[in-house]
């Protein structure tokens, strides 16, 4: 009888599913997430057979202990695809079997649950909290491949990320969250003038907590520009490359470096070879401001085998971390309190309400269903009535279990 149910519902839920609404998960910038670090998710919706007008809900882990649940209005027609977008807070790897979706016609508080909904969750690559996460904003991707050479001068691992100013969706980039996972963003030219107010003002944010923004441009006209580390000046000058050989004291260059000729405003601490400035650091909060006096995209200088030492020198990859999430500050909050239910009247789960059905069951079952077929002398009847007694069981004891489950709220 079992095994005939099993087969049933599979069924069922087979004939639900097709024409039914798919999302489909993805998470991260290019995939790539940091474990117990806030990640972007992706949710591509693609509509059934059917119009759709009523909400998703999305129950999202804020961390070890907490979660929070999203509701996006959305309006669908048949076989229409639409993508949302949220950010996951604390990511790891046990967040990704606590992800659910559920779609409602109408409202979630007062609509009909859509069934048959298909869910696929795509994981990111969770990388250590160790990792050095660069993220490289150019339009130069080939000529930073030199950077892949920097696993060999720091001793954290590090991970290079292509950000995409042209093609990446940055409906979410005015959240400094979006960019928490990355310790170093590296922006090549002008790069830092194509994104919009709200979004440079996320990345001063990023900064203050700790992130580590480098950049080659002037910034007047950006959000950084009363925090600009140098004044760029009308001339240029070279480092000749013994003293640039002593100053990485590893690899070795063949030529001359040609920087643009600046000077330290107020709080900054100027990077000097002699007595020319070849960058300036100025700190932000828990982070750092980073301007360099030279082009570190210029394909020759990217062929110096010291390259990537005096890219280390200037920016210091492995010192420094990132700022604590607020929602870690949460987790260990919510490890300071009482148990929720303690706190508040649940549904608990008693051994007592599962026994006493059995009890009950083996009774009807047994002398009840024998004493009545017997004074009837129907006792072949029992061919029939113990498979209906036992699937009629069957349901109400799963029914009262999923009852009497207890109703916690996380957080």
């Amino acid at each position: 009888v079992l095994f005939i149910l099993l087969f049933l519902f599979a069924g069922i839920g087979a004939m639900q599913q097709v024409g039914a609404m798919t999302i489909e998960a993805n998470y991260g910038l290019k995939g790539i997430g940091k474990n117990m670090q806030p990640v972007e998710m992706v949710l591509t919706i693609e509509n059934g057979d059917t119009a759709f007008d009523g909400e998703i809900a999305i129950r999202i882990p804020e961390g070890y202990q907490i979660e929070t649940t999203k509701v996006f209005p959305l309006k669908l027609g048949a076989n229409e695809v639409h993508e949302l977008r949220a950010i996951v807070g604390n990511y790891d790897s046990y967040s990704s079997n606590r992800v659910q979706i559920k779609a409602y016609e109408g409202s979630v508080k007062d609509g009909l649950e859509v069934k048959g909904l298909v869910f696929r969750n795509k994981p990111p690559k969770t990388l250590s909290e160790d990792t050095i996460i660069i993220l490289l904003m150019t339009d130069q991707l080939d000529n930073f491949e030199e950077l892949e050479k920097l696993r060999t001068a720091v001793s954290r691992p590090i991970e290079l990320v292509h950000f995409d100013v042209k093609n990446a969706d940055l409906s979410l980039a005015n959240d400094p969250n979006y960019f928490e996972f990355a310790n170093v963003l590296i922006i090549d030219g002008k790069k830092l003038n194509e994104l919009d107010d709200q979004v440079q003002q996320a990345l001063l944010e990023w900064v203050r907590r700790g992130g580590k923004l480098v950049v080659n441009q002037d910034l007047l006209g950006t959000m950084f520009a009363s925090f600009s580390p140098l004044t760029y000046l009308n001339s240029t000058l070279e480092i000749d490359k013994a003293a640039l050989d002593e100053y990485v004291s590893r690899g070795s260059f063949e030529a001359p470096l040609t920087i643009t000729e600046s000077k330290g405003n107020s709080k900054v601490t100027e990077i000097k070879i002699d007595e020319a400035i070849l960058a300036g650091s100025r700190s932000i909060g828990a982070g750092k401001l980073i301007q360099t006096a030279f082009n570190y995209s210029d394909s020759t200088l990217m062929q110096e085998n010291g390259y990537v030492h005096l890219l280390q020198k200037v920016i210091q990859f492995d010192q420094g971390n990132m700022g604590v999430s607020s929602t870690v500050v949460k987790d260990a909050l919510s490890n300071n309190v009482k148990a929720t239910n303690e706190l508040f009247k649940s549904n608990q789960f008693t051994v007592w309400r599962i026994i006493v059905p059995l009890i009950v069951y083996i009774l009807i079952l047994g002398p009840i269903l024998y004493f009545v077929l017997k004074r009837k002398d129907k006792r072949e009847a029992a061919w029939l009535a113990i498979p209906v007694i036992a699937v009629v069981s069957s349901l109400l004891l799963l029914s009262l279990i999923h009852i009497s489950e207890p109703t916690r709220r996380r957080g």
